[in-house]
């Protein structure tokens, strides 16, 4: 799916969603929210990019980069220059993606179930962005 197939709804500015051009099939999706900073970690509100989906036939096609690229576009509107996101570990295609949209690893989350259960980590991901 090219830009020029690909039609951008926003119902709501937090929830940025790609439909197939010519239809009302949503193809997919993802979560923009504002998290309350932490006096502990002496951090302010910041942007989290959640819930980044795509049909699975619109795969490896530029859906989710382009998602990525309407975030970006949002938080800037929104007044911020950060986006931060979480991601597994040993999902080794969403940190690709991730990557390839500029994404770095600013910490690797253990979790009580990380290690009672050898379960993934997550790792939190950061992009400093600014206007093109």
């Amino acid at each position: 799916m090219s830009s020029q197939e690909a039609v951008f709804e926003s119902r709501a500015l937090e929830t940025p969603q790609l439909a197939a051009a010519g239809s009302e099939r949503l193809v997919g999706t993802v979560e923009l929210s504002v998290k309350t900073g932490s006096p502990f970690l002496r951090r302010s509100p910041y942007l989290y990019l959640s819930n980044l989906a795509v049909l699975e036939e619109y795969r490896q096609q530029g859906v989710a980069q382009q998602l990525l690229r309407v975030c970006e576009r949002v938080a800037l509107d929104w007044g911020y220059q950060d986006l931060y996101l979480h991601v597994l570990e040993n999902n080794a295609r969403a940190r690709r993606l991730y990557t390839k949209a500029g994404y770095q690893l600013e910490r690797i989350e253990t979790s009580i179930t990380s290690v009672l259960f050898g379960r993934s980590q997550q790792m939190f991901l950061h992009k400093s962005i600014k206007r093109p």
